[in-house]
C-alpha cells in the first residue's frame, strides 16, 4: 500500500501544477480548450450512464409527503463520483469540492435518465459519447496542432481532463490567479520545448 502511494507520488499524480501543466500544454488553443470544456463533462455524464445498468449496490426510499417520493439508488457511477470526487478534494479542495457537487448533479441526472428510458437512454448516451470523442479529435486536429494527452497519459485523460476543464472556467473568472499564472508559465515553457524537438509541428 505504502509502496502504492509512493509510487503515484513520484509520478506527480497529487502535485497539482504538474498535473495541470501537463494537461495545459495539450490544450493551448481557445477553441481547443472550448471544445474540451463542452464535450468532457459531456463524455462524463455519458459514461455515467453507460455504467447504471450495473445495478444498485444500497438502494434508500425518500417519502416526504405532499413534497417528494423517490428512491436513491447507490449504483457503480456513485461510487466512482465519490472516489473521484475525493481525489479532486486532495488535488485542490475548493475546485475539487465544487466539481464533485457538480459531478453529483450528474450522477443524479444520469441515474434519473436510465431509471426513465431503459436501454434507450444508453443509446442516446452512446451516440453523444461518439460525437463528444470525434468533436475532441477535431479541437487536437485542427486547431491545437497536436496529439490529444490521451495518447501519452492515459490516467490525466480519462479521470482528471473534468477536473482540468473546471479550472479553466475558475480561472476565468479570477480565482487563484497566482496559480493560473505559474500555469501559463509552465504551460509555455513545455509547448517551447515540444516545438524545438518537432520543428516539423511549429
Amino acid at each position: 500500500f505504502f509502496c502504492s502511494i509512493t509510487f503515484c507520488c513520484r509520478m506527480g499524480i497529487f502535485d497539482l501544477r504538474q498535473q495541470l501543466s501537463f494537461y495545459g500544454a495539450y490544450h493551448h488553443n481557445s477553441a481547443n480548450v472550448l471544445i474540451h470544456t463542452v464535450f468532457v463533462p459531456t463524455i462524463l455524464f455519458t459514461a455515467l450512464v453507460f455504467f447504471c445498468p450495473l445495478g444498485s449496490v444500497y438502494e434508500m426510499e425518500i417519502d416526504i409527503p405532499g413534497v417528494m417520493e423517490t428512491t436513491i439508488h447507490f449504483n457503480f457511477p456513485f461510487f466512482y463520483v465519490c472516489l473521484t470526487g475525493l481525489y479532486y478534494i486532495v488535488l485542490e479542495p475548493v475546485a475539487g469540492f465544487s466539481f464533485f457537487c457538480l459531478m453529483l448533479l450528474m450522477w443524479i441526472g444520469a441515474t434519473f435518465w436510465y431509471a426513465t428510458l431503459g436501454m434507450k437512454a444508453i443509446v442516446a448516451a452512446f451516440g453523444i459519447h461518439v460525437l463528444s470523442w470525434i468533436m475532441q479529435f477535431v479541437g487536437h486536429g485542427v486547431f491545437e496542432g497536436r496529439k490529444p494527452a490521451l495518447l501519452d497519459s492515459l490516467f490525466q485523460s480519462l479521470v482528471l481532463a473534468p477536473l482540468f476543464v473546471w479550472f479553466h472556467v475558475l480561472f476565468f473568472v479570477g480565482y487563484r490567479r497566482g496559480l493560473q499564472h505559474d500555469i501559463d508559465t509552465n504551460v509555455n515553457k513545455r509547448i517551447a520545448e515540444f516545438k524545438r524537438a518537432n520543428p516539423k509541428s511549429s
